[in-house]
């Protein structure tokens, strides 16, 4: 007979049957704390398929940029933001670390056993995609088609226009994700406490996104991106406050923050802490910095006007953007510094000379010649504004520059 204590789930409140390995932090954000006997494994498959889902998904706006992958798939990149309106009409698919790509607008025709193509395509693939069914139907090879196409093609190198993204973040089931992050965490280090009837609220709002009378989670203005691991870390806490309220605290890529009520308890359950940053695999618990992280009383939160809350939320979602920005930026030259460095004929050891920096220059420009011709031709632009708005006549000497 075995004697092994029988554990239940956090969340139903039922016998584990199959234990499963819960995320505090999700897999999708990196998250490596993993422990055995939270939930049950059917639990566990509800929430991936459901409100963990929609908080991945309303996170790509951050996540596909910067191509912040998950735990243990570091081989697989997030997945694209597709139908994206673009400023010049298009639309376009945003792959991972911020590329964006035209849809291909191709016109196929066949003509007995020969093919007739027109239009643009953004690259060999989608290419490929477009014409393999045409191909078969007339009997040709894929191959020697494709061939053929790209040695008519032109290609033109240019600058991918801005793009209008939807960003779902303060939505419900996103916020029951939220949710589930902090009681994770706070079951992890207090199970018998979650585990009564006074965080049955928080519970059954995670679980099966039962109404509360208080709303449970509330954005708050918060930035951690200073004293952590990387440039945008995760981070879960829980504190207690002075009126009894159990409150869990969870900022995703440094500014995303929210302060979660997770339930009413008179005796101490202490402060913990967990931050990863999903860059690098870094993490760390209970570091001082993070203990030190403070939010308003989660009742002066709760009373917040609606005009409050879009304005807190408007900033967060402000930060996010800069953050992306900044940490894309920095890939993207470490990546056109690197592509160049690799084509240069120097062996490892070997003294740079001069003709090695020069062609390590020539191929950084080459890279950069299409953000050189459109910051040209903004210049230009603004220029030519600013002098019509002086009064002046300027079109002759802007429109005679070559402006490179």
């Amino acid at each position: 007979m075995s004697d092994q204590k029988q554990e239940y789930d956090i969340y139903t409140l039922e016998p584990i049957s199959v234990p499963s390995r819960e995320h505090v932090v999700p897999s999708f954000l990196g998250g490596r704390l993993q422990p055995v006997g939270l939930i049950d494994r059917a639990t566990n498959t509800e929430f991936g398929e459901g409100i963990d889902s929609a908080l991945e998904k309303a996170l790509r706006f951050v996540r596909v940029p910067i191509d912040a992958r998950g735990h243990g798939n570091s081989t697989t990149p997030p997945s694209p933001m597709r139908d994206l309106q673009g400023e010049d009409g298009n639309i376009y698919d945003m792959m991972a670390g911020g590329e964006r790509r035209a849809k291909p607008e191709l016109r196929v025709e066949a003509n007995g056993t020969s093919l007739s193509i027109s239009g643009s395509v953004p690259d060999e693939a989608a290419l490929r995609n477009a014409l393999k069914k045409k191909v078969k139907k007339v009997g040709l090879d894929l191959n020697d088609v494709v061939r053929q196409a790209l040695e008519s093609a032109t290609w033109n190198r240019s600058v991918a226009p801005a793009v209008t993204q939807e960003i779902a973040i303060y939505a419900f089931d996103v916020y029951r994700a939220i949710a589930k992050i902090a009681c994770n965490f706070f079951a992890l280090k207090n199970r018998a406490v979650f585990l009564r009837d006074s965080f049955d609220e928080s519970r059954n709002f995670v679980l099966s996104g039962k109404p509360c009378a208080t709303t449970l989670v509330q954005a708050v203005d918060v930035d951690i991106r200073q004293n952590g691991i990387g440039p945008v870390d995760h981070l879960v806490t829980y504190e207690q406050q002075g009126d009894g309220r159990v409150v869990g605290n969870v900022v995703l890529y440094g500014v995303l923050a929210f302060s979660v009520l997770l339930g009413f308890h008179r005796d101490e359950v202490g402060r913990h802490s967990y931050r990863v940053d999903q860059l690098t695999g870094g993490s760390r618990s209970d570091h001082a910095s993070d203990l030190e992280v403070s939010v308003p009383p989660f009742a002066d939160l709760a009373r917040r006007s609606h005009e409050a809350f879009t304005e807190t939320a408007t900033l967060q979602v402000t930060r996010a953007l800069e953050a992306v920005s900044a940490v894309q930026r920095e890939i993207w030259l470490h990546g056109i510094v690197e592509s160049a460095w690799d084509k240069l004929p120097v062996k490892e050891g070997d003294v740079l000379e001069e003709e090695h920096i020069n062609a390590l220059v020539a191929g950084i420009v080459a890279q950069l010649e299409p953000w050189i011709y459109e910051a040209s031709d903004r210049r230009r632009m603004r220029n030519k504004v600013g002098d019509a708005d002086c009064g002046g006549d300027a079109s002759a000497e802007v429109d005679s520059s070559d402006g490179a």
